[in-house]
């Protein structure tokens, strides 16, 4: 018998770190009303975190062999990459993504619910239907990562909310160096967050970091210690309680960088500031960052620089050549923000 579908295509956005069985039932409902459904896997490209620790290819992976055979035939799953700060650049992204594989008269849907405020994008596509479903008993991947990461013994992990299949992969993925490096990583974010358990009130930290430029190279550092380890950022760290901004930032450039140059020829230079907030862009906790743009380019010479204290190395690097998987946390985010509002910035990819 022919079933009669409500829709041409359904439409679900998410992360799925990992894919779950709530994943999985709206999945199911949105295969009831819609002929096929694209999954888009957000946060693609994007380097391995506690937050987001698997990759795209892992992640289509997990989700086709969690699926019935005769759904898993209905689904496409693409990549979606991260536009942070940028939304007028995200929502482009995901309405070229969804032109690519449907016809302007298809009808196409949106399928999602009102969990938290991960699901903005609900609002950004009045053009398309929207199917509302649940949370199934109220699953969060987030719970997951956690027990995950914090089991003592993952190569026998299991968890009721993922798959056979999925537990099994989780199993294999502890064995791996990728795995070891996340825990660790999860472990030295649990220490630190217990040094502040007796608040009386969450937490907010307040961090602040500079990009540097000269000629259409950044100065990065590669970080030494966890979070992050082993890969770039800007140089920066935590405000002192009886500093400004400015100072802060300058303060950490020259520790982490010993640039050789002194504060008035760094001020002189100073291009652009703005301010970082998003309540997900660190998994120490609540942390705003402050960001100041200096450009160099009109010295003779590119400024020496020499590693020092939280930065493993320190490297004048092209902007062009620069990938969001290199990054920690939304560090490359911050560099195409700003050179934006600059007007020097490359086409993000």
């Amino acid at each position: 018998m022919m079933t009669n579908f409500r829709y041409d295509y359904a439409i679900f956005i998410g992360r799925f770190q990992p894919f779950h069985q709530g994943h999985a039932f709206v999945c199911q409902r949105a295969l009831s009303q819609a002929k096929k459904l694209i999954i888009l896997v957000g946060s693609s490209g994007n380097a391995r975190s506690l937050r987001n620790p698997f990759t795209f290819e892992e992640r289509q992976q997990i989700i086709n062999d969690s699926l019935p055979p005769e759904l898993a035939k209905r689904v496409i799953i693409q990549p979606l990459l991260d536009y942070k700060y940028n939304d007028k650049a995200w929502t482009k992204a995901v309405s070229q993504q969804i032109k690519t594989r449907t016809n302007p008269t298809d009808h196409v849907a949106l399928v999602g619910h009102n969990k938290d405020e991960s699901t903005y994008y609900l609002a950004l596509f009045p053009e398309w239907g929207f199917l509302e479903v649940g949370n199934l008993k109220d699953i969060h991947a987030t719970d997951l990562r956690n027990r995950y990461f914090a089991c003592e013994n993952p190569a026998h992990f299991h968890h009721p909310a993922i798959s056979a299949t999925t537990q099994q992969w989780l199993q294999q993925f502890s064995l791996t160096d990728y795995y070891q490096s996340l825990q660790s990583t999860y472990h030295a974010i649990q220490a630190f967050k217990s040094e502040w358990q007796q608040t009386p009130y969450p937490v907010i930290f307040t961090t602040v970091d500079a990009l540097v430029t000269y000629q259409g190279q950044a100065l990065l550092i590669r970080r030494r210690n966890h979070p992050g380890k082993g890969l770039y950022a800007l140089p920066g760290g935590f405000l002192d309680g009886d500093e400004t901004l400015i100072n802060g930032a300058l303060r950490e450039l020259f520790e982490e960088t010993q640039i050789t140059l002194n504060k008035k020829t760094l001020l002189a230079r100073l291009k652009n500031h703005a301010v970082f907030d998003d309540p997900n862009r660190s998994v120490r906790g609540r942390t705003i960052t402050y960001c100041y743009h200096f450009d160099l380019s009109d010295l003779e010479a590119i400024p020496s620089v020499c590693a020092n204290d939280d930065a493993a190395e320190t490297h004048w690097l092209p902007i062009t050549t620069l990938k969001r998987d290199q990054f920690f946390e939304d560090h490359y985010f911050i560099i195409q923000f700003l050179l934006a509002r600059t007007h020097t910035a490359e086409p993000t990819t």
